[in-house]
């Protein structure tokens, strides 16, 4: 099992974090510049500069395709190899309205990056995926499922979602913001994983002991990232 987790630009994670996982993936969130990635990137580096490194993009987010290529050409500098490419949070963007078109545009330019994709378990089936995304993508993150039988039905190519060892309130702010609580048919799957949370917070350990297989893992960070690598580690 490998395991990702995630930053923003302004997080700086403990050294602990950065030596007992195998990347660190780097939100783009809205209103913020992508080359702020660029600074945290030299930061995670001087922690450990093996570490593999995921800068995301997300495409609403993007002001230009200067802002695009200029930073993949200091990416590529960097010596990144993988980049996670979603839609962001943004009903709108400036210079793109999806995916696809910086997809489009970081294949012409010719950068020598394996991309990554976001993956919906509750409303799309490991062969849509399959079809429409792993003939582009190398590889998926699901983003937040608490429904492990809906997990369990992709392979090993996609890379489970798991949420760090939080509060109840952290994770249902997490999972209002991804949308999912708008309908019934997108709440209801997630009511299951609901039985991994106590007064200590989500149990990330047992819930990952659920999932079929040796399944590499990202876990999105909802607070108590340190605590939820210790407790992972001594699971194992």
């Amino acid at each position: 099992m490998k395991i990702s987790v995630e930053q923003t630009p302004k997080q700086k994670l403990s050294q602990y974090v950065i030596d007992h996982v195998d990347a660190v993936s780097i939100v783009h969130l809205p209103g913020i510049h992508l080359s702020n990635t660029i600074a945290t990137i030299q930061k995670i580096r001087r922690q450990n500069q093996f570490i593999n490194i995921i800068p995301h993009i997300a495409a609403r987010n993007l002001k230009n395709k200067k802002e695009l290529y200029d930073n993949c050409d200091l990416f590529q500098s960097l010596g990144i190899k993988n980049i996670l490419l979603i839609g962001g949070s943004n009903p709108t963007g400036n210079c793109y309205g999806d995916v696809r078109g910086v997809y489009e545009d970081i294949i012409k330019k010719e950068y020598d990056f394996k991309l990554l994709c976001g993956v919906y378990p509750q409303h799309e089936t490991p062969k849509q995926v399959f079809i429409n995304k792993y003939d582009k993508f190398s590889r998926g993150i699901t983003q937040i499922c608490l429904n492990l039988h809906l997990i369990n039905k992709f392979d090993s190519r996609t890379i489970v979602g798991v949420p760090s060892n939080c509060s109840a309130s952290e994770l249902l702010k997490f999972i209002k913001l991804c949308g999912i609580t708008r309908t019934v048919r997108e709440a209801l799957p997630n009511i299951s994983g609901l039985k991994y949370l106590s007064h200590s917070g989500f149990n990330t350990a047992k819930f990952i002991s659920k999932l079929d297989g040796d399944r590499d893992i990202h876990i999105f960070n909802f607070g108590n990232l340190e605590k939820t690598i210790k407790n992972i580690n001594k699971s194992n």
